[in-house]
């Protein structure tokens, strides 16, 4: 692997601050196979394959500050990746867009809420064993958040509210709000909770990677693929967690974290056997 990178740093009279960096590269990947390369073999082959792989990407950030209390970050990213092998052969294209703004409204309350765009374009080429239905594919995500954080009792007590929304092309919106409280009775000692949602979005093999997983024949009949089917109709897996803590600060720069989890799992992905068919257009030859 041949890597190279940049990184630029640079403040602008002391009200800003912008960061310019990127990388490059290029390599290959060796890795051992067994895959059905074509429908005549009819039975799996392994042997060692050589993946290319190379790509690059740029990042630039820019941080204004307003004043002590209120500043804004905008930052862009763009990257492409590469890759071809036996199974797959494409390249994947990513701009991302964040927006963040910093409200300091008054010493006991601050408040940060942002907007984000991003948009992923990919060319995948299959083969006979693999293949992302449709090749090309264009996904445009947009999102939004925002967060209270209020401070109480002489900043003994603080109580953080917010949320982040999704509009997600392949599952619609998301809601994920979050609560914590801190509190401090003393220098040296903290308490925690939280509650929280998350949800993980379906990746783009979950919903349309067509994969041979085996071939049975028989005389006289066409042969029977066994298949991996990605599904359109696979919505986002969701967590809610629990969170309890205590911090404890000793002697000698010392801290003692005690913290307890709670996870409750939703929607998670399963693989279910799915109705035999007749494939009216097989899978095209390597």
């Amino acid at each position: 692997m041949l890597r190279s990178g940049f990184r630029l740093d640079w403040d602008t009279a002391n009200r800003g601050a912008f960061v310019l960096q990127g990388d490059i590269y290029d390599g290959r990947v060796g890795h051992r196979c067994r895959i059905i390369p074509s429908m005549p073999a009819l039975s799996f082959q392994t042997f060692d394959s050589v993946a290319t792989i190379s790509g690059g990407n740029v990042l630039g950030r820019w941080k204004y500050f307003f004043s002590e209390a209120s500043e804004i970050v905008v930052q862009a990213y763009y990257d492409i990746a590469k890759r071809k092998d036996v199974i797959l052969d494409g390249a994947i294209h990513t701009f991302d867009v964040d927006f963040q703004h910093l409200i300091g409204l008054c010493p006991w309350n601050e408040i940060i809420w942002g907007l984000g765009y991003r948009r992923i374009s990919d060319h995948i080429k299959g083969t006979f064993h693999s293949t992302l239905v449709p090749e090309n594919l264009e996904v445009v995500n947009w999102s939004a958040f925002i967060q209270d954080k209020v401070f109480l009792a002489n900043d003994r007590i603080c109580l953080t509210l917010g949320s982040k929304f999704e509009r997600i092309e392949y599952t619609g919106l998301e809601i994920e709000p979050n609560v914590r409280l801190t509190f401090k009775p003393h220098d040296y000692h903290t308490f925690w909770g939280a509650i929280s949602r998350a949800a993980r979005t379906p990746s783009r093999s979950e919903m349309d990677l067509q994969s041979v997983r085996d071939i049975q024949t028989f005389a006289y009949f066409p042969p029977i693929l066994q298949k991996f089917a990605g599904n359109r109709d696979f919505e986002s897996e969701q967590l809610t967690a629990y969170e309890i803590g205590y911090r404890v600060y000793l002697p000698n720069s010392i801290s003692l974290d005690l913290t307890t989890f709670y996870n409750s799992y939703n929607k998670l992905r399963s693989y279910e056997i799915g109705t035999p068919y007749e494939e009216k257009h097989p899978p095209a030859e390597p």
